[in-house]
């Protein structure tokens, strides 16, 4: 029978065992400095690569490192046990993919793991007086003093309004680190104010040729005078108008932008913003998420719901140019549906495309896609009416010689994307997963 003092001896060469286990030279991380450390858990495992439940809302960006580790109870407390370091490599709203780099155990999904965030942009406002609203990108975001966090990379328009003061406006560029913005307002004596609003809404705003924000919009201490006011939304024509601005009245402007008539210009490829997001449903039923991811130089990125392989498209003809798999490797596709989008587009325009592919039964094959665009249409669709390009594809087996079958998409430059596909129900698509009878139900762009 082991006596209290040799039971006490063993505890404390256990607790320093476990202290060689929890802090091996593998898994200890550098200096955190000043970043956030944020705790969430592995939600899926694929090989090396890792999926957590926390995303960019949480200010996490590609190549921010972590830990992946299980706790034990120690006497009374709970002790991490440090299994796995990660770096991540693609990002969601909710959720990334992290790379395992060194591991000395099994990971497992439902594990814990702790994420170092790197020092995030922040930008304050600030003015005297205090108090004042400020409006960020044409959208309210608060009161003086005010901090933010987060706020994207890249150019931004401030504005900041106090009743009995001038505006005060300011371009500013955010990067890493701290941007302060200082606002000396100026009391005025009797201003007026513009209040914009269109259909349909978040408009660019421009007042005698400079950006203010987007719609609606609401200017408070406006000298009185004339200005010219200019709306522009992708897919609509410039809207514009001249209006006075009187001291201590009100000038109300409605702006209602009309629809490009597609079916005499030229439609160029649209742009998207990190956040876009389009839902579809197909005739069997199924659900289908695209979702743009990231931006670079040339390139969208884009993740949708039915692969765990990212999509780049090329910026300014929306081919689909490679795929990315979760380590980060470019795949090239040989895909027929990779230039169903081959902007500009406008009315009577043809084009081909040769690839080598396979089959329904598995069959290597070639296929020769012809194109044309046959018109503009109104399309009803479960997320509303749009006015689109009809897009007519014809799907040929030249090697070995063989049968061939149609499809129909319809695109939407307000909508930015295809809205419907229609296929031909004969043989030709029998046992293939796509392209089926597809309708666009919500859609959301940033």
């Amino acid at each position: 029978m082991i006596g209290k003092i040799g039971h006490c001896r063993l505890k404390k060469l256990y607790e320093r065992t476990l202290f060689v286990i929890f802090f091996s030279p593998l898994l200890i991380m550098t200096s955190l400095s000043q970043a956030e450390v944020l705790t969430g858990k592995v939600t899926s495992i694929h090989g090396d690569v890792i999926e957590l439940n926390l995303g960019s809302e949480k200010g996490i960006k590609s190549g921010d490192s972590g830990r992946v580790y299980y706790t034990i109870k120690v006497g009374e407390k709970e002790k991490p046990i440090f299994i796995a370091k990660f770096k991540i490599t693609h990002l969601s709203e909710k959720s990334s993919m992290a790379q395992i780099e060194d591991s000395t155990g099994e990971v497992k999904a439902g594990y814990s793991v702790e994420v170092v965030v790197r020092e995030s942009v922040r930008l304050e406002v600030k003015s005297e007086p205090s108090g004042a609203k400020v409006y960020i990108d044409g959208k309210e975001s608060g009161h003086t003093p005010l901090a933010l966090s987060d706020i994207k990379t890249g150019r931004h328009q401030i504005r900041v309004v106090k009743e009995g003061y001038e505006s005060y406006e300011v371009s500013v560029e955010t990067g890493v680190g701290r941007k302060e913005v200082m606002a000396n307002l100026k009391q005025v004596g009797r201003k007026g104010e513009l209040v914009i609003q269109t259909v349909p809404t978040k408009a660019m705003i421009y007042l005698n040729e400079k950006p203010v924000g987007t719609s609606p919009y609401e200017g408070k201490g406006i000298s009185p005078g004339k200005y010219k006011i200019r709306a522009t939304q992708e897919g609509y024509e410039p809207w514009e108008k001249d209006v006075a601005v009187e001291a201590g009245k009100k000038a109300e402007v409605l702006a209602k932008l009309g629809e490009i008539d597609w079916d005499k210009r030229p439609c160029n490829a649209p742009v998207w913003n990190v956040g876009d997001k389009w839902t579809y449903k197909s005739e069997r039923g199924g659900l289908g998420i695209r979702q743009i991811v990231d931006i670079k130089e040339d390139l969208f990125i884009m993740k949708i719901s039915e692969s765990e392989n990212l999509r780049a498209y090329d910026k300014k003809t929306m081919n689909l140019k490679f795929l990315v798999e979760n380590s980060g490797k470019q795949v090239l596709v040989s895909n027929s549906f990779r230039k169903v989008l081959d902007f500009p587009i406008f009315v009577g325009k043809k084009w081909k495309d040769t690839v080598r592919g396979r089959t329904a039964t598995k069959r290597e094959v070639t296929f020769e896609n012809e194109f044309q665009i046959e018109g503009v249409e109104e399309v009803t669709t479960p997320a509303g009416i749009f006015k689109a390009f009809k897009i007519y594809q014809k799907q040929t087996v030249t090697i070995p010689p063989g049968s061939n079958g149609w499809a129909r998409y319809w695109y939407s430059p307000i909508a930015k994307n295809t809205v419907k596909i229609e296929v031909e129900k004969s043989s030709y698509w029998a046992g293939v997963t796509w392209p089926q009878d597809t309708e666009l139900i919500s859609y959301e762009l940033k």
